[in-house]
């Protein structure tokens, strides 16, 4: 698997339960920003068949924890 997304600095990623089965095109892979508890973050890493990874590293953890919401649509990515 070649890697598809670096950071020079330490970071904090969380993992989502929706890829590419789930309609969310590879295309997206490091093109998308989702929603986190009504915080905006990039997608990194390529687009998986069940997850996405996303970059919560500038949300405090107590906000960001397991089980936490994430939006894919919102008004910047919507279905069209």
């Amino acid at each position: 698997m070649a890697q598809t997304y670096r950071r020079a600095t330490a970071s904090r990623i969380a993992i989502v339960g929706m890829g590419y089965k789930h309609g969310l095109p590879w295309s997206c892979a490091n093109k998308i920003s989702v929603l986190c508890v009504g915080h905006s973050v990039s997608q990194v890493g390529s687009i998986m068949m069940e997850t996405i990874s996303i970059d919560v590293t500038a949300i405090a953890e107590v906000e960001c924890r397991p089980g936490s919401f994430v939006d894919i649509l919102h008004l910047h990515f919507t279905v069209e």
